[in-house]
């Protein structure tokens, strides 16, 4: 059966407040490269840098290797970081997520290394990858899912009630859409989907992580269809 992850909307391991120290420059200047080549429809670069920030948070592209972030910088200390956490532009995975991972789906993301920088301008021990998840799908079973734990908000979204957690067991994944897929975002609009879940993993990825006994965001069960 699938789970669900969310991300701590406070900082802390899972979600350890920083930057991406001087990446905007980096990317002006390819930009201004884009433009010598005649390689961008984008005439200013603030519409450019304003699709490529939609580009991180909603889309599936591969992001350029020349501007794909090699390096966060923290911006307080953290006694230990999440095997997951959050940087923003996409998920910090330690080596062995990311094995786990690319053991299960190999190639289907992307996936780099990445400097996760402390106070003192060193890098923290261990080995991290940036991870851009390029599977967006659109899975959810309202009909076998229990209607007390979702609404159809005046918008046309269906949305999760109460906590995702109070309402994990209640809300059901069609297997066919997920089937072959370890890791995902959830497609929503008003016509299809639901909100309410940052994140969601198969039993494999799952079983696999907990086996390892690694440091990650609480996991939810979802409803086994």
């Amino acid at each position: 059966m699938p789970y669900a992850f969310d991300i701590p909307s406070v900082f802390g391991r899972f979600n350890p407040d920083g930057e991406f120290r001087g990446y905007w420059p980096l990317v002006e200047e390819y930009y201004k490269k884009l433009v010598e080549d005649g390689k961008t429809e984008h005439a200013f670069f603030t519409t450019y840098k304003l699709e490529l920030w939609k580009e991180y948070h909603k889309g599936t592209a591969v992001i350029p290797d020349e501007i794909f972030p090699r390096s966060y910088h923290l911006a307080k200390a953290y006694k230990s970081l999440g095997d997951i956490f959050d940087v923003g532009f996409g998920l910090c995975l330690s080596q062995e997520v990311k094995d786990i991972l690319e053991g299960l789906e190999p190639g289907r993301h992307q996936i780099a290394p990445m400097d996760v920088i402390s106070l003192t301008g060193e890098a923290v021990k261990g080995s991290y990858y940036l991870l851009r998840i390029r599977s967006i799908l659109d899975a959810f079973d309202a009909e076998n899912s229990d209607p007390n734990c979702f609404t159809k908000a005046k918008s046309g979204l269906m949305r999760i009630n109460g906590t995702s957690k109070d309402c994990a067991a209640g809300i059901a994944l069609d297997p066919k859409v997920i089937e072959g897929h370890h890791l995902w975002r959830g497609f929503f609009s008003a016509e299809t989907g639901i909100s309410g879940f940052d994140f969601y993993v198969s039993d494999s990825f799952h079983d696999a992580i907990a086996a390892a006994k690694l440091k990650t965001p609480k996991f939810m069960r979802l409803m086994a269809v």
